[in-house]
């Protein structure tokens, strides 16, 4: 632990009180231009802390650039919202596993050293995503853990997986590789695999189909997918700082992707009432409130928000 543990009744009165994390709440300008020029200053990546907080600034990896903003109600904000791009000519990435591991944006949170939180209490992450100009554009997430001398300690992820997405994705799916054949004719594994969010345009359908095709109708007048991530079960209990790292991949640096309204939510506060399915299954599979799969032959299950949890 960061810190001696203080009166057991002055800790629970300071969780209770707390309230969220939050960065990437959008650039008010009066046109892209000045947006950009204000994403480029570090005051519009700062962050503001919740309570009994301490936040870093948002974290661009080498591989990202933030190439511009862009403004339209439908990615689910009023005001400009900043579009990440690749900064190598070959940043695609297939899969996870290949996808080029500086190309990241990442959100870091602790307990403040002056205050009376013992442990960070972190519930649950979210942000909102969209893609650009691109079917391609593919994300993925982790949770770290770091010590004091800023090593991580502490990992997990990815995060969002196709066993998953219907529980932590709202507006948005996961892809798989499929089967396929070369130019050759020789078996091979083609498409890409993690979530993709939703696109920056109406009429568009997610590739979610079979072998990659059309699937999942997006919405039209909603360009934005929510995805909310419950800390793992193994999340350390001890834990005073957390660490969010957003990976974009899947694409070239010719096209971007979106990341805004980051939270992190502490203390009972899940997020679990903003996500919805894309799609109705009645095969899905059953999370419970920390996002983890259970047993569909569970007796304790009940319904919240249109999804079935465990008690």
């Amino acid at each position: 632990m960061k810190k001696s543990l203080l009166v057991i009744a002055a800790v629970a009165m300071s969780m209770a009180a707390n309230a969220q994390s939050t960065w990437l709440n959008g650039v008010t300008a009066g046109n892209a231009d000045d947006a950009a020029a204000a994403y480029a200053q570090a005051a519009a990546l700062e962050g503001t802390a919740a309570s009994q907080y301490v936040v870093k600034p948002v974290e661009i990896g080498a591989g990202l650039t933030l190439a511009k903003a862009a403004k339209d109600e439908r990615f689910g904000i009023a005001d400009y919202v900043p579009y990440f791009q690749p900064v190598i000519t070959e940043g695609e990435g297939k899969t996870f596993d290949k996808a080029d591991k500086t190309a990241y944006v990442a959100f870091y949170e602790e307990t403040d050293e002056n205050g009376t939180l013992e442990t960070t209490g972190l519930t649950s992450v979210q942000f909102k995503a969209s893609r650009v100009g691109t079917d391609a554009v593919r994300m993925q997430a982790v949770l770290q853990v770091l010590d004091a001398a800023g090593s991580v300690e502490w990992t997990s992820g990815p995060l969002i997986t196709a066993d998953n997405a219907s529980a932590v994705l709202d507006n948005g799916v996961f892809t798989s590789l499929y089967e396929d054949v070369d130019g050759d004719g020789n078996p091979t594994m083609t498409g890409f695999e993690g979530m993709q969010p939703a696109r920056n345009k109406d009429g568009v359908k997610f590739k979610d189909g079979e072998k990659g095709a059309d699937g999942t109708t997006q919405p039209d007048g909603n360009w934005a997918t929510t995805v909310t991530l419950p800390v793992p079960a193994n999340f350390p209990t001890d834990a005073w700082n957390a660490k969010l790292v957003v990976y974009i991949y899947g694409i070239h640096n010719n096209k971007q992707g979106v990341i805004h309204s980051v939270k992190f939510l502490h203390n009972g506060e899940t997020g679990i009432s903003a996500v919805t399915t894309t799609k109705a299954n009645a095969n899905a599979p059953i999370y419970n409130l920390a996002g983890q799969q259970v047993n569909k032959n569970y007796k304790g299950v009940v319904i919240q928000n249109g999804k079935k949890f465990i008690q």
